[in-house]
């Protein structure tokens, strides 16, 4: 929720911040900040999209906003700013905190590191959330990276998956910080529950010998979202990963995919095929299903009306064991970067994701 907001010259920012501050000593509103919380955008349809994301943040964790839109298409040289106190709840004693907007032209983007710098509260991190693809070419992405403790992404973002794993990865190698995807953090759900149901040694040796693997995923695309296979893509090689599968070849067909791996057993196909289903979210992963070697079959199913809830059947050629069924945390809009903001360092996993999925230019659009 918005408290107030006035439209204010870039030198002016902070006297206004605190004039609105000190009108509001006798309400109940507190003001807080646990870190500093920087949105880079184009200015486009998707803008308004990633302004929610930020309001989501500091409804769990008040921050100093400080949200970039540059519109490449303007005719017009601007530069513009404003503040406003953003509300992080709704209770009796309201915390709230600071929200700084900077839009710019493309020939005046190059001023907007000289805004920001002054208004980032000392001694707190400072998390980038880059919400353009950071393989495409930007003026400002050195510039605002040399400020970030940690550098949050959004593969959606990007029509090349294999260019988007290399330049995270070579972003990493260079300055050594953190990286984060959104997409990533959407299948923590899966890796949690795969790592659990497979703990056991007796059921970790029947993944090492599997042989087929057979994801479903949604592929209906909605405004925001439209690169629907990434969180299927970024699963399957995570289980590659984790099993020190060795990669052979990878297939592709419209939304089909055919990944073929090799493993010290035998070699494994997994195939990541898209259902289109209006109701659901885009990307959603729908199914999973593993066949090994001796005949044994572990089936995960998502019930599409309570999508929160998967259902595993596992049987071999004997016998079928009695379902189970686990819940997987409610996703809200805006979980996943809230997730990501509250993550310490760079997962060691995603980065063996990162490493297997780059420069395989077959990857195509995702």
């Amino acid at each position: 929720m918005t408290l107030t907001t006035q439209v204010v010259s870039p030198a002016a920012i902070q006297d206004t911040l605190n004039k609105i501050w000190e009108s509001l000593e006798t309400t109940n509103v507190t003001r807080a900040s646990l870190f500093n919380l920087i949105f880079y955008c184009k200015k486009n349809n998707r803008t308004a999209y990633v302004q929610k994301l930020a309001q989501k943040v500091i409804e769990k964790f008040p921050s100093r906003v400080i949200f970039i839109a540059v519109d490449t298409q303007s005719k017009e040289d601007f530069l513009k700013t404003e503040v406003s106190i953003l509300s992080s709840s709704k209770g009796e004693f309201d915390v709230a905190c600071d929200y700084i907007q900077i839009e710019a032209s493309g020939p005046s983007q190059l001023r907007v590191p000289f805004v920001v710098l002054p208004h980032i509260l000392p001694d707190l991190p400072i998390y980038l959330a880059w919400a353009e693809d950071p393989g495409l070419d930007d003026p400002l992405f050195n510039q605002l990276n040399t400020f970030a403790s940690r550098l949050i992404f959004d593969s959606e973002t990007t029509d090349n998956l294999a260019r988007f794993c290399t330049t995270l990865m070579q972003n990493y190698e260079t300055t050594h910080t953190d990286i984060a995807d959104l997409n990533w953090a959407r299948i923590e759900n899966w890796r949690d529950l795969l790592s659990m149901v497979f703990y056991s040694e007796e059921n970790l040796d029947r993944m090492q010998h599997a042989k087929q693997i057979a994801i479903t995923f949604n592929a209906q695309e909605s405004q925001f979202f439209c690169h629907t296979r990434i969180q299927a893509v970024y699963l399957q090689a995570w289980i590659a990963c984790q099993l020190n599968w060795e990669f052979k070849s990878l297939r592709t067909q419209k939304e089909s995919m055919l990944f073929a791996y090799q493993s010290k057993y035998s070699p494994i196909e997994v195939s990541l095929t898209p259902i289109l289903n209006a109701k659901l979210p885009p990307g959603l992963i729908l199914s999973l299903a593993i066949t090994t070697l001796d005949g044994h079959t572990y089936s995960f199913s998502r019930d599409l009306e309570q999508i929160h809830r998967i259902t595993l059947h596992s049987s071999d050629t004997q016998s079928c064991a009695l379902p189970v069924t686990y819940i997987f945390q409610k996703a809200e809009s805006g979980h996943s970067l809230v997730k990501e903001v509250t993550h310490r360092g760079t997962s060691k996993h995603f980065l063996k994701v990162l490493n297997l999925l780059k420069n395989r230019e077959n990857l195509g659009i995702c």
